[in-house]
């Protein structure tokens, strides 16, 4: 049989301009004390505008740059692998389709509640 998985509603989507920049407010009031970004390499750059603020705010921040194409369930493991050695309490997608797919099944696999 197969397991079920609940993934609960994300709290915040955030676009356009500005986004970015509210980040590390909207982490802050949410009770982040270790933030987990996921990415992927062409956009990680920009991934700077969140961590150094909320690294300001004394807030732990790790950055995870995965594929620019579709992620595979390597990709997966990966972040998950990386997450879970950050004890991230608080998981933000940024980028497209693929950073924000990884990012949805990090913030609901990573505490090790769902399998």
């Amino acid at each position: 049989m197969a397991r079920m998985m609940d993934l609960c509603l994300v709290r915040t989507v955030r676009m356009g301009l500005g986004s970015i920049e509210r980040c590390a407010a909207d982490c802050a009031a949410a009770g982040a004390r270790r933030v987990f970004v996921v990415t992927s390499a062409p956009i990680a750059p920009l991934a700077a505008a969140i961590s150094e603020p909320l690294e300001a705010r004394g807030i732990a921040c790790e950055v995870w740059a995965g594929p620019d194409g579709e992620p595979t369930r390597r990709h997966l493991d990966e972040a998950l692998l990386a997450a879970r050695h950050h004890a991230a309490d608080f998981v933000v997608g940024l980028g497209g389709g693929s950073a924000m797919d990884v990012a949805k099944l990090v913030a609901a696999l990573a505490d090790g509640r769902q399998a």
